[in-house]
């Protein structure tokens, strides 16, 4: 937008403009007075289309409605409660299906970073069950004392601990090996 003349240009050839084509050919400048048009009449255009969509899912619910009331209108007194206590046992068992995922997500949220703060990979939070709190907590705890372990054991066998260090190609250690040795707390061989 060139503030100073307040127009905004158009970009010309740009076939994804919502200019209809005869306005897209013409080369002017566009106002902001023509800008405020062209999106007041997409806005409608969208509005209208918001409506149909609309209509036709209320009309859908409308006619299930219908459906649904003639269905219950043929049936005997026992057998319209049997099928309220059914859809009553349908709506229980999904809301409580929607609950439990609710609860394994935030679960599984709590564990990540549960793990984050313990200075664990992420990654882990996958490998524990997040279908209840108080076990992912204890899954947490194991985890990380796994981890922790395994860990240790390959810093271990990387430093060589329990294995003499390789020496250089002299017999006497090389004053580096002799530091490191003192440093981590070994005799000097």
């Amino acid at each position: 937008m060139n503030e100073r003349e307040g127009i905004i240009e158009t970009n010309q050839g740009n076939a994804q403009s919502p200019l209809p084509k005869e306005e897209r050919e013409q080369s002017k400048p566009l106002t902001a007075q023509d800008v405020e048009e062209i999106v007041e009449r997409l806005l409608r255009q969208r509005l209208a289309q918001f409506q149909i969509l609309a209509n036709g899912r209320v009309a859908q619910a409308r006619s299930e409605g219908r459906a649904e009331a003639e269905r219950l209108s043929g049936m005997s007194e026992d057998e319209r409660r049997y099928r309220e206590a059914e859809a009553a046992r349908t709506r229980e068992d999904e809301l409580t299906r929607r609950e439990e995922e609710l609860n394994r997500r935030e679960t599984h949220a709590w564990v990540v970073q549960e793990l984050v703060q313990r200075g664990l990979p992420r990654e882990l939070a996958d490998a524990i069950d997040c279908s209840d709190a108080g076990r992912s907590a204890e899954s947490v705890d194991a985890l990380e004392r796994i981890f922790r372990a395994a860990v240790q054991r390959s810093v271990d066998e990387r430093l060589g601990r329990g294995h003499s260090l390789p020496r250089s190609s002299g017999d006497a250690p090389t004053s580096l090996t002799r530091r490191m040795r003192l440093a981590a707390g070994l005799s000097e061989c």
